[in-house]
């Protein structure tokens, strides 16, 4: 995986390289710039935090790969209706409207 410069963004591209074992533990780990010469550069980290986040990527489950656990089915019958027979009010506009009455009729 090539890494660019973090301040000289024309510069030709890095290459850390990193070799670990398959649970993870890092043998050893280098890249080419002056910083990785000493072995402490953070285009290593970079690679690194890529590696994590591709791991993390193929071990999650979707939202929609899971049943629905949130909103468990309703057992109660539903009656077919007429469209004009349906009340499709917001229930908070019902509220609202049953307030509004409310005041009128003690105006009255």
């Amino acid at each position: 995986m090539d890494v660019m410069h973090s301040q000289r963004l024309h510069e030709k591209l890095l290459s850390p390289w990193i070799i670990c074992k398959k649970e993870g533990s890092i043998i050893s780990a280098h890249c080419d710039c002056v910083a990785g010469l000493r072995e402490v550069c953070t285009h290593v980290a970079a690679v690194l935090f890529s590696i994590d986040e591709a791991v993390r990527k193929l071990e999650d489950v979707t939202r929609t790969g899971v049943k629905a656990y949130w909103m468990p089915p309703s057992n109660k019958p539903v009656e077919p209706k007429l469209i004009y027979e349906m009340d499709l009010s917001s229930p908070k506009r019902k509220r609202l409207d049953e307030i509004q009455s409310e005041y009128v009729m003690k105006k009255k």
